[in-house]
């Protein structure tokens, strides 16, 4: 990946914490994948903030109520397969992951059936 475009970046950034988060820490692994998607300055000064869970979730919500124009759903697909590559960088999708993903599809309005057939995809 060549990293998230600008449009898409802080929406990753804030949901790849939430779902690298949604387990009590951040993994390093997950941060690192993170990082590639967003640029690793670019992650370091979100992480700056406070690091909580709920805290990653109003800076999202925040994010997607601050947009001007609806995502496309080829955003949405590439927001959800960063957020994949996030849950999956330390070698497995907890249940926990799963069940932050599926809240986040509600959040960007597509189905957690979505995420769980992108899910079933093989890792590249």
């Amino acid at each position: 990946q060549d990293g998230a475009d600008a449009m898409l970046k802080p929406l990753v950034t804030w949901a790849g914490l939430y779902i690298a988060g949604c387990n009590g820490s951040i993994d390093k692994s997950e941060q690192t994948s993170l990082g590639r998607f967003v640029g690793h300055a670019y992650l370091r000064k979100a992480l700056a903030g406070p690091k909580k869970l709920n805290y990653f979730r109003e800076q999202l919500q925040a994010t997607v109520d601050g947009r001007q124009h609806p995502l496309s759903a080829l955003d949405i697909h590439r927001i959800f397969t960063c957020l994949i590559g996030i849950a999956r960088a330390d070698g497995s999708v907890e249940e926990l992951e799963i069940k932050a993903l599926h809240e986040l599809a509600e959040l960007f309005g597509v189905s957690p059936l979505y995420v769980d057939s992108l899910l079933r995809e093989p890792v590249q």
